[in-house]
């Protein structure tokens, strides 16, 4: 009997590790307010691929929402900061973020995704810090602060004194500012929220294809873990 039953003792363990996995995995409740009222840095990114790349270099404390929107509490290397998804394009970013920001107590806001480059001279999976943010609709420029950018010097990242946000999907490169050397489609209105409510922030942005109407799964999950390494370290050191 013992011989015949021998095999089901693999499962079962292997049955109750994913029970134990399971059941240790933080539940999401309301955001309270001793996380809201907590001075934190915060990490935004636009979508799942760019999440998941942070998350997976982290430990999660706990996971809460407001509203439609899910916010972790993470730590890394003896950090504790909150991150948040913007959602894709300006309009669900700038909702996002003004919740964000009139709901918790924000000492540095960090993006971390994503970036076609329009500058040819530049590799797939290359970390930009952009000066000065545009908008392509007119908006006004956001330079970000001279400090963030020193701090940023320590890190393995490339500078360039423009990026642009727009609001569709570049193909064409013709349309863009003589100061574009990456385009996205968020960081733009984020930085400027950000500026109008006096919350240092930064973004780095890793490129994951060029702005030409081509794009690569490989690219996109490179850049999102070259953005997550250099984000995390940003806010560790800070």
């Amino acid at each position: 009997m013992k011989k015949h039953l021998s095999w089901l003792l693999p499962l079962l363990g292997i049955f109750l590790l994913l029970f134990y996995v399971r059941s240790e995995a933080p539940r999401t409740i309301a955001c309270g307010a001793d996380i809201m009222q907590t001075p934190h840095d915060v990490i935004v990114t636009a979508f799942d691929e760019e999440r998941d790349a942070v998350l997976s270099r982290v430990q999660v404390e706990s996971v809460c929402s407001v509203g439609e929107t899910t916010y972790h509490i993470a730590t890394y290397e003896g950090e504790t900061f909150i991150m948040y998804m913007s959602g894709v394009g300006p309009e669900e970013a700038a909702r996002t973020t003004r919740q964000t920001l009139d709901t918790f107590t924000v000492e540095l806001l960090v993006f971390s995704g994503i970036a076609g480059a329009v500058d040819q001279g530049f590799s797939v999976g290359d970390t930009v810090v952009v000066e000065t943010w545009y908008d392509n609709s007119g908006g006004e420029p956001v330079a970000i602060a001279e400090t963030y950018i020193a701090a940023a010097a320590e890190h393995d990242v490339l500078f360039v004194d423009g990026g642009v946000s727009v609001d569709y999907f570049v193909t064409d490169t013709s349309g863009l500012p003589d100061e574009a050397s990456v385009v996205d489609m968020e960081t733009y209105v984020v930085a400027s929220i950000a500026h109008e409510q006096n919350v240092p922030f930064i973004a780095f942005r890793s490129v994951s294809d060029f702005a030409d109407g081509g794009e690569s799964s490989e690219g996109f999950a490179l850049a999102a873990s070259e953005s997550a390494d250099v984000a995390l370290a940003f806010i560790a050191g800070n």
